[in-house]
């Protein structure tokens, strides 16, 4: 898949801390679409406890920045605040939410637990946010990049993230 992005989270240590891991997207793939869902999914992780932290997720077209989501706020379920911080002019950001994880609150961030343990991504528990172009607009959408944390265990292998899109229908 031209969009199937993925890295390691967490290697040696109970939680990792990986800033701003930046995506930059083949412009072949994501120029000239007018709306693009991205879904970030978890592999491998030591069990259905272990939590996935995302401080924050931003998304530019080529180089501005076009949408950020800050999730700033009090610790609270459903998740604080899982909107941009403000919607572009020509552009609608959609929430940011979680499909079939396990909300596990906490100030300014997003967390959420009950991923399913395995090396291969369940297809079913995911983070998602869509990106939709106002009429007669187009993306050009050339990086994304965000700051997240796990909490893992080593001696069970390591967790690992991965970015699908519907640019390919998520393959």
């Amino acid at each position: 898949s031209i969009d199937n992005y993925s890295s390691d989270i967490a290697t040696g240590s109970i939680t990792k801390t990986i800033q701003d891991p930046t995506i930059n997207l083949p412009s072949a793939s994501f120029t000239n679409i007018p709306v693009v869902t991205f879904r970030f999914y978890v592999v491998n992780p030591k069990d259905a406890n272990t939590k996935w932290i995302i401080n924050k997720v931003s998304v530019y077209d080529n180089v501005p920045l076009l949408g950020l989501y800050p999730f700033t706020g009090p610790n609270a379920c459903p998740n604080q605040n899982p909107n941009v911080s403000s919607q572009p002019s020509n552009a609608v950001f959609s929430q940011f939410l979680n499909v079939n994880g396990i909300c596990d609150g906490a100030n300014d961030v997003f967390r959420f637990k009950g991923w399913t343990p395995g090396n291969t991504i369940d297809l079913s528990t995911y983070n998602e946010f869509k990106v939709t172009a106002n009429s007669n607009y187009w993306f050009q959408l050339s990086t994304l990049s965000f700051n997240h944390d796990v909490h893992d265990d080593p001696s069970t292998g390591v967790t690992s993230w991965a970015l699908r899109s519907s640019v390919d229908n998520f393959a």
